[in-house]
C-alpha cells in the first residue's frame, strides 16, 4: 500500500452534509478561524492584547436589495502601539447566498486539492496550508546531482538539507531516513541553518528562533487548528513536521494515481479558506512583527482594508474575478454537478452521455455548460455528501465515488 493512500472509505455513522448544508457549516468556520488567529497572537507575546466585536451592517440603499454584511472590529495593542482593524464579511442569507451591491451571489464551493499534492509533469510535490501559503519540493535544476530544494510561498529557495534540519530538529529518525533515501546529503546542526530557513519563510530574528524551535512555531502559530484537523482526517498526522515528512517521501513516490486530481478521493470542498486567506496574510504579517520587532525603536502594526474579504477573498480568489449572479445558471454546476449517485433513466445512461466512456464515472469530468444542454449537467445534482472537512463520503465501503449502471466491457 502506498504510504499516502487515503484510508479505505467506510460507511459513516452520520450521513454527513449535503453541499448546501456544508456551505453553511464551512461559512461559520470564518469567525472561528479569525478568533483563533488573534488568540494565537496573544499567546505568542505577553505584550499583545486584543478585543473582537461584531455587528450586522446594511447599506443605505432602501428596499430588499441592500447589502448585508457582518462587520468585525478588531482592537489590538502591542506594547504602546494600538490599532483598529475593521473587516466586512458578506452575510450568508438564508444559508444560501450573499447580497452585495444590490445583487445576489451564490458563493461557489471549490474542489480543492489535498494538503499534499504532486505535479507529475513539473516533478514537484506541494504542501499547502491555504491557496497562498504553499511549499514546493523539487529537484534543483542547477545541480548535476539530485539535490532537492524547497520553495516557500515568498518564492524563496532553500536547500532541503537546511529545511529538514530546521523542521526535524526533534526528529532525528526522520533525518536519518531521508539521508538513507538520498533525499538529503548531509545532516546539519539547527543553529547553522535556522537563519537561512526563517528568512526564506519571511522572518528575520534569528535569536528568537533559537529559543523557540521552528517546529513549535509552525505547529502552534503558523498553522491553524483547522489545518491540523484536516491532516489528521486524511493522513493520520497532526503536526507540520509529520506532514512535511510524508510530502518529502512523496517526492520519490512511483504511484502517481494517488495524486490524480480527477479522483474525488483526492479532492475536497472548500470555501471559507478562500474568504479568510487575505486575513491570514495580515495575521502572518503581525506574526512577523511580534517575532522580529523585539527591542525595535518603532513598531508598526499592519493595516487591512475593511473590504478585503469581499474584493480579494470573494471576488478575486474564490470566483476568479467573475460575477456569479443568482439569476444565472453558471455558478451552481461548478459544484453541484458532483454527486455520489447518478440518476438513471430506464436503467440506461442518458443519451447526452453517450460519448462518455465508463472510466469517466467516479471522477471529476469537465462538462461544457451551454443553455442548449443545461439539463444534462443538472442530472448530477443533489446527492453528494461530505464530512466536516469537505471530504466526500463513500457509502457502504464502496471505494468508488459514484454508483453507476453495469456497462458491458469493450470488445
Amino acid at each position: 500500500m502506498n504510504f499516502l493512500k487515503i484510508p479505505e472509505a467506510s460507511k459513516q455513522e452520520t450521513e454527513g452534509f449535503s453541499i448546501a448544508e456544508f456551505r453553511k457549516y464551512d461559512y461559520e468556520k470564518f469567525e472561528k478561524q479569525l478568533r483563533h488567529m488573534w488568540e494565537n497572537l496573544s499567546r505568542l507575546h505577553p505584550d499583545f492584547s486584543y478585543e473582537i466585536t461584531k455587528q450586522k451592517l446594511t447599506s443605505a440603499y432602501s428596499g430588499f436589495g441592500r447589502d448585508h454584511q457582518i462587520q468585525f472590529t478588531i482592537n489590538h495593542k502591542f506594547k504602546d502601539v494600538e490599532s483598529e482593524l475593521k473587516l466586512n464579511l458578506p452575510e450568508l442569507m438564508y444559508d444560501a447566498y450573499f447580497i452585495l451591491s444590490n445583487s445576489y451571489y451564490i458563493p461557489t464551493m471549490v474542489l480543492e486539492r489535498l494538503p499534499i499534492d504532486k505535479n507529475i509533469r513539473k516533478q514537484a510535490t506541494f504542501v499547502s496550508l491555504n491557496s497562498k501559503h504553499v511549499f514546493a519540493i523539487t529537484k534543483s535544476r542547477k545541480s548535476k546531482v539530485n539535490n532537492y530544494i524547497v520553495t516557500t510561498s515568498r518564492n524563496k529557495i532553500i536547500p532541503l538539507d537546511y529545511f529538514a534540519a530546521a523542521i526535524f530538529v526533534d526528529r532525528p529518525e526522520y533525518l536519518e531516513e531521508l539521508k538513507e533515501r538520498g533525499l538529503i546529503k548531509k545532516i546539519y546542526k539547527y543553529n547553522k541553518v535556522i537563519k537561512d530557513v526563517i528568512r526564506a519563510l519571511g522572518f528575520f530574528n534569528t535569536e528568537y528562533f533559537k529559543t523557540m524551535m521552528l517546529s513549535d512555531f509552525m505547529n502552534n502559530y503558523y498553522c491553524l487548528d483547522d489545518h491540523k484537523k484536516l491532516w489528521k482526517r486524511i493522513y493520520g498526522v497532526d503536526t507540520f513536521e509529520d506532514l512535511f515528512f510524508l510530502a518529502i517521501k512523496a517526492s520519490q513516490d512511483d504511484k502517481p494515481e494517488y495524486f490524480d486530481l480527477s479522483d474525488l478521493r483526492n479532492r475536497r470542498l472548500a470555501m471559507s479558506e478562500y474568504l479568510i486567506s487575505p486575513v491570514y496574510d495580515t495575521y502572518y504579517r503581525i506574526l512577523n512583527t511580534l517575532t522580529d520587532k523585539e527591542g525595535a525603536r518603532q513598531i508598526i502594526l499592519p493595516a487591512m482594508n475593511a473590504n478585503v474579504v469581499i474584493t480579494t477573498g470573494f471576488r478575486s480568489m474564490l470566483h476568479g474575478k467573475q460575477i456569479y449572479d443568482i439569476s444565472s445558471p453558471w455558478a451552481i454546476p461548478l459544484m453541484y454537478k458532483v454527486s455520489q449517485k447518478i440518476s438513471i433513466i430506464q436503467n440506461e445512461v442518458p443519451r447526452s452521455w453517450a460519448q462518455l466512456h465508463k472510466t469517466h464515472y467516479g471522477v471529476v469530468d469537465p462538462i461544457n455548460i451551454s443553455p442548449s444542454d443545461f439539463g444534462s449537467v443538472l442530472t448530477f445534482t443533489g446527492e453528494a455528501r461530505v464530512d466536516e472537512n469537505g471530504m466526500f463520503i463513500v457509502p457502504d465501503n464502496n471505494v468508488k465515488t459514484f454508483e453507476f449502471p453495469e456497462i458491458e466491457e469493450d470488445e
